[in-house]
C-alpha cells in the first residue's frame, strides 16, 4: 500500500509544466465562459411598418403615443402607434407636393419646430402648429451633406459639411464634421464643434458620409453628443461647445470605419450600393445614438454569421452599461434609427438606403426599455 501511494504522489508532482498551463488556460477560458451576458432591453411593443409608398427612413418621437416617421420620397408624417400605424397628420407633404425636398433622409423636433434633411443637399424646417389661418411656413437651406441632425429650442445640432456653394463659410474653411447654432440663422453662423483632422472642406466626410454612421444629439441638460463615425471616437460638450468628455473607438467597441478609404474607393461608393453596404457591414459601428436620462448612449452594429446584431450602450459617468438589442426578422442590409422619450426607445428597423436605385422594404417600429434591474 505504501508504495503503490508512493507512486500515486510522484505522478501528480511529475505533471509537465506545459499540461499545467493548459490547464491554467482551460479555467482561464472556462470563467470566460462563464461571464455573464448582457442585459437585454425589454420589448414593449412592434407595428410593422409597409414598405409602400416608399421606404422609412428616421423616427422621433411625437408624444407619448405616437411618432414621426420618414418615407424616403414620402416626407414626414405623425403616425399612432397602434396597429396599422394610422395617420394623424402629415408635417411635411412628398415631393409631389412641389419643391418642398424629396428623397428624405433624416428628421428632428423640438417643443414648437420640425426639422428634416434630404438626399439632395436640402434641410428644411416649418413650425409644428399652424397659424390660425391653417397656413405654414416652410423655410429651406442647402446644405452640402446632412448625416445627423438635432433641435433643442431654436438651437440646431448639425453633423455634417456646411454651406453648399463653397469653402467661403467659416464653417467649411475649418472642416468642420459638426457644429451647432440658431435654427433661423445663416447657415454661415454654425460654430464648429468638431473639425475634421484633414482641415479644409472635411475630407473624411466627403470619401466616408455616404456609409451613413454615428449621429448627434442634446441631451437633457443641453449638453451636446458627438459621433462622427468618419473619424474615431466620440465625445460630450456643454451648452457651448467646450469638450467636457471623450471616448475612443475601443471604448465604444466599434472600428475606424474610414480608415483605408481613399477617393478611389470613395468613388465605388457612390457608384455601387453593394460595395458600400459590404464595406459598412465588415465593419462594428455606431448606427445610432440616444439622449437616455442615464446619459448618452449608442447603438453598435455588428454582423454575426451573415445577420446584424446590435447591443446599446450607455455611457455613465461611471462606467459603460452594455445591453443586448432583441430584433427579431433581421435582414442582412438592416440597421437602426432610433429616439428615446424618457426611458422609453423607439426603435425603426429599416434596410439601408445607400442608392437612388434601392428597392422598398417593409420595416418594423419597435418600443423598448432598459430593464427593471
Amino acid at each position: 500500500m505504501n508504495g503503490i501511494s508512493w507512486r500515486v504522489k510522484l505522478l501528480v508532482t511529475r505533471v509537465p509544466l506545459g499540461a499545467a498551463l493548459g490547464v491554467v488556460a482551460l479555467a482561464g477560458t472556462l470563467a470566460l465562459f462563464a461571464a455573464p451576458a448582457p442585459a437585454t432591453l425589454r420589448v414593449v411593443a412592434r407595428y410593422a411598418v409597409p414598405g409602400a409608398p416608399s421606404s422609412p427612413t428616421d423616427v422621433r418621437w411625437a408624444s407619448e403615443n405616437s411618432v414621426y416617421l420618414v418615407r424616403n420620397e414620402h416626407g414626414v408624417a405623425e403616425v399612432k402607434l397602434a396597429p396599422g400605424l394610422p395617420v394623424v397628420r402629415t408635417l411635411v407633404p412628398n415631393r409631389a407636393m412641389g419643391n418642398l425636398s424629396r428623397l428624405f433622409s433624416h428628421v428632428a423636433a423640438s417643443e414648437g419646430v420640425l426639422a428634416y434633411a434630404d438626399w439632395e443637399r436640402r434641410l428644411g424646417w416649418r413650425p409644428i402648429q399652424a397659424s390660425p389661418d391653417g397656413k405654414v411656413l416652410f423655410t429651406m437651406k442647402h446644405v452640402a451633406l446632412t448625416e445627423g441632425l438635432d433641435l433643442r429650442g431654436d438651437r440646431l445640432l448639425l453633423l455634417g459639411i456646411g454651406v453648399e456653394e463653397g469653402l467661403e463659410d467659416s464653417y467649411d474653411r475649418q472642416g468642420g464634421l459638426a457644429g451647432f447654432g440658431k435654427l433661423n440663422s445663416d447657415f454661415r453662423d454654425l460654430k464648429p464643434l468638431r473639425l475634421d483632422s484633414e482641415g479644409r472642406g472635411a475630407p473624411h466626410y466627403s470619401r466616408c458620409g455616404i456609409l451613413e454612421a454615428g449621429g448627434t444629439r442634446f441631451l437633457q441638460d443641453g449638453s451636446m453628443f458627438l459621433v462622427p463615425a468618419v473619424e474615431p471616437g466620440a465625445f460630450l460638450y456643454d451648452d457651448e461647445g467646450t469638450l467636457l468628455r471623450s471616448w475612443t473607438n475601443a471604448d465604444l467597441g466599434v472600428d475606424d470605419l474610414c480608415s483605408g478609404v481613399t477617393k478611389e474607393v470613395s468613388r465605388t461608393f457612390f457608384r455601387s450600393a453593394l460595395k458600400s453596404r459590404a464595406w459598412r457591414s465588415s465593419h462594428r459601428l455606431v448606427d445610432a445614438v440616444l439622449p437616455l436620462p442615464q446619459g448618452p448612449a449608442v447603438i453598435v452594429r455588428t454582423m454575426v454569421d451573415g445577420r446584424p446584431s446590435w447591443q446599446l450602450k450607455v455611457l455613465g459617468s461611471h462606467g459603460i452599461l452594455t445591453f443586448a438589442i432583441p430584433v427579431p426578422n433581421v435582414g442582412p442590409n438592416d440597421r437602426l434609427m432610433a429616439d428615446a422619450r424618457g426611458g422609453s426607445i423607439v426603435l425603426l428597423r429599416t434596410a439601408q438606403l445607400l442608392s437612388f436605385e434601392d428597392e422598398f422594404t417593409p420595416a418594423e417600429l419597435l418600443v423598448m426599455e432598459l430593464p427593471t434591474r
